[in-house]
């Protein structure tokens, strides 16, 4: 069945890896540079291993043309021996992206700045609104530069999230 907002499914493919003797620096280096491989996705969950070790497991969603590239480099970085694939049914919906103008206002000072939105659904009715990092980095950068204040990341995205609807987003800092 085919959920509101959906566009459909499509063929996936998630290579699975056990890892184990990898300080989470390598790790942490190894998940910033197998997206450039070809990797869409990685997740690395914690686990214990035998022997009480301390180990993890590799989650990379990989084109199936990536393969190749994606395994060689985690043999190459992880010592990875052999992985899984485990071929999947990846269901999507609809993305696109939108330029926001969020008005920030203190003390009856305002400025403007804009803000690439995130939308997951139809764009005139979307199922969730999100603000990327970078994108809430430099809102939070710009109101710094502007009115002097530290703002806590995390109440701004959700002001900008949330306020959406409007245009353009009013927050009062």
């Amino acid at each position: 069945m085919v959920s509101k907002g959906r566009m459909g499914v499509k063929p996936g493919r998630l290579l699975l890896a056990q890892v184990d003797d990898v300080s989470g620096e390598i790790m942490g280096f190894f998940i910033n540079r197998v997206m450039d491989k070809g990797a869409r996705n990685v997740h690395v969950i914690p686990t214990l291993t035998k022997k009480n070790r301390p180990g993890y497991i590799l989650l990379v969603d990989v084109e199936p043309s990536a393969e190749d590239a994606v395994g060689s480099f985690m043999a190459r970085e992880l010592g990875v021996s052999g992985y899984h694939v485990l071929e999947t049914q990846h269901a999507y919906s609809r993305v696109s992206f939108v330029t926001a103008t969020i008005e920030f206002r203190h003390q009856g000072r305002i400025f403007y700045h804009e803000c690439l939105l995130k939308l997951v659904g139809p764009a005139d009715r979307p199922l969730h609104v999100k603000v990327e990092y970078e994108e809430l980095l430099g809102a939070r950068e710009a109101v710094e530069r502007e009115f002097g204040l530290d703002l806590v990341l995390d109440d701004l995205k959700k002001q900008i999230e949330r306020g959406f609807a409007g245009e353009p987003i009013r927050i009062e800092v």
